[in-house]
C-alpha cells in the first residue's frame, strides 16, 4: 500500500500521543514508532472497513480474535491486549480477596473476634410494647408454632428456622425447647418485619410510625476458633513458556 502522507506529517500526528501515552520522548524512537503507527492504522483501515454495494461503510462488524487453527484468519482487527486472559484469571482471584477481609494467621490455629447487631432489643415479658427478640434454631416450623411463637421463615445461610419469642414469656429460652439456639445477626439474615408495621414487611403511616416505639438492635461481641487448613497442588512451565513470556514482561516462575 502506498503511504500518501510524509513522515513529517506522520510524526506531527502520532509524536504527540505516543509522548503522552508512554513518556517516550527521544526523537529517534518517536520517529519510528510513529511510522509504525501510521502504517498499522492504514493496514487496519484497509482490511476492517470497506463500501457496500450501495455505498455504505460497513464498519469493522463484530468483534473477533484471530483463529490460530485457520490459515489466513486475522480476526477483527480491534486492538485487544495480549495478556487479556491471563488478566481475567488474575481479577478472579483478587476480587475476592477485595471482598472479604484476609486475616493472616501466624499458626495452625488462631481466634477471631468480630462484632455483629442482633435482632435483640430488650427483656422479654409481659409487656407488649418490648422489642422481640429473634432467634435461630434448627427447629421445625410446627413445633416453633405450638410453642406459641411465630415462625419467621429459614436462614439463608444455614436453613435454620428464625423465630420471634412469644411476648408473653417470663424468659427468652436460648436453653430448653430451642437448645441450639443462637441470636439472629443482622449482618447475615435480614428480617423484613423487625422495622415494620407487619411481618411482611409493610411500612408504617407517617402517623403511625410516630406513635410507634422505635426497635432496638443490640450491639454483640462474638468469637470464633479457626484452624488452618491446606491445599496441595503443583504447577510447572517449560523452558520454553518462561522464555516466551519475557517478551510480555511476565515471570512464569512468579506466576506458578
Amino acid at each position: 500500500m502506498a503511504n500518501l502522507i510524509n513522515s513529517a506529517e506522520v510524526r506531527e500526528t502520532w509524536a504527540p500521543i505516543i509522548e503522552s501515552a508512554t513518556g517516550i520522548n527521544e526523537a529517534e524512537k518517536l520517529a519510528w514508532m510513529s511510522e509504525y503507527c501510521h502504517n498499522h492504522k492504514l493496514y487496519e483501515d484497509a482490511h476492517t472497513m470497506a463500501l457496500g454495494d450501495a455505498g455504505n461503510i460497513f464498519g469493522m462488524g463484530n468483534v473477533s480474535l484471530p483463529n490460530m487453527a485457520v490459515a489466513g484468519s486475522t480476526g477483527s482487527g480491534d486492538k485487544a491486549p495480549t495478556l487479556l486472559p491471563l488478566a481475567m484469571q488474575v481479577a478472579a482471584q483478587t476480587i475476592g480477596l477485595d471482598l472479604v477481609p484476609v486475616v493472616p494467621m501466624a499458626g495452625p490455629m488462631g481466634l477471631l473476634s468480630y462484632l455483629d447487631f442482633v435482632y435483640e432489643g430488650g427483656r422479654i415479658g409481659d409487656d407488649q410494647t418490648v422489642n422481640p427478640t429473634y432467634i435461630k434454631s434448627n427447629t421445625a416450623k410446627a413445633t416453633v408454632e405450638s410453642n406459641g411463637d411465630v415462625y419467621v421463615g429459614k436462614s439463608r445461610l444455614d436453613g435454620f428456622s428464625i423465630i420471634k419469642l412469644d411476648a408473653n414469656a417470663d424468659t427468652a429460652p436460648l436453653t430448653g425447647v430451642y437448645g441450639d439456639a443462637e441470636l439472629v445477626k443482622g449482618l447475615e439474615d435480614h428480617i423484613k418485619g423487625f422495622a415494620a408495621a407487619s411481618e411482611a414487611g409493610d411500612p408504617f403511616s407517617r402517623g403511625a410510625g410516630e406513635q410507634t416505639p422505635d426497635k432496638i438492635m443490640g450491639l454483640s461481641l462474638f468469637s470464633k476458633s479457626v484452624a488452618a487448613q491446606t491445599f496441595q497442588v503443583a504447577a510447572a512451565v517449560t523452558r520454553e513458556q518462561v522464555q516466551d513470556l519475557k517478551q510480555f514482561g511476565v515471570d512464569a516462575v512468579a506466576q506458578v
